[in-house]
């Protein structure tokens, strides 16, 4: 679309990002007041709904946010790899939240949710979706015409 060109790159990135990390913001978070609701522990949640907006995550970045369609399977295990980090991030924050400062659930994961996405910007940014090809920069956007 013509309207987004004028915006900057960066933006458009990040604005992108947003949109599509929260897709799966939402379903983590749907699927951890889920596990919650069916009687799971938090951490159980946590686990369920982290999996899952992962997956869904990466499948929108590498479409809609990165505009990448190459090296699919390398670039699931990278992200994977960024989101095993992210989970033990979380986890441990949630730990440290629920169980040292008793803190309630809920807003507890909301607030890791928020550290993590962050987190994960930028490492997948510099080396989940980072690409090298001519007419690219390191975020993986072509420039012109894309959005």
């Amino acid at each position: 679309m013509k309207l987004f060109e004028k915006v900057p790159l960066p933006l458009r990135r990040a604005a992108i990002y947003g949109l599509c990390g929260g897709t799966g913001v939402a379903a983590d978070y749907s699927v951890f007041l889920t596990a919650l609701a069916l009687g799971q522990s938090y951490q159980i949640g946590n686990i369920a709904g982290y999996l899952s907006g992962t997956v869904l995550s990466f499948f929108l970045h590498r479409k809609f946010t990165f505009n990448l369609q190459d090296k699919s399977w390398q670039r699931f295990a990278i992200f994977l790899g960024v989101a095993a980090s992210g989970l033990l991030m979380s986890s441990g924050m949630l730990w440290v939240l629920v169980e040292l400062s008793n803190w309630p659930v809920e807003p507890s994961k909301a607030l890791t949710i928020v550290v993590v996405v962050l987190f994960q910007f930028a490492m997948n940014s510099l080396i989940t979706f980072r690409t090298q090809s001519a007419g690219q920069g390191s975020s993986g956007i072509k420039g012109q015409g894309q959005l």
